[in-house]
């Protein structure tokens, strides 16, 4: 929102309405954010999983020899 919608907003609504609907706003905001970096997150630690798994494969076929 640019400053003169927010001032149009504060002058028509009132001002806790107008800081409720911004506060809602950046809220939606930081949680599409979040809800992508736990995507990333997932995707690393899955990876990292696979590494681990393949890496207890070879230690295992390493003691076997």
């Amino acid at each position: 929102m640019e400053l003169e919608e927010i001032l149009t907003a504060i002058t028509n609504i009132g001002f806790p309405i107008a800081a409720c609907i911004a506060l809602f706003l950046d809220n939606r905001k930081t949680r599409e954010s979040h809800t992508m970096e736990m995507k990333q997150v997932t995707e690393a630690l899955n990876n990292n999983t696979i590494a681990i798994s393949l890496l207890s494969e070879r230690m295992q076929e390493h003691d076997k020899k």
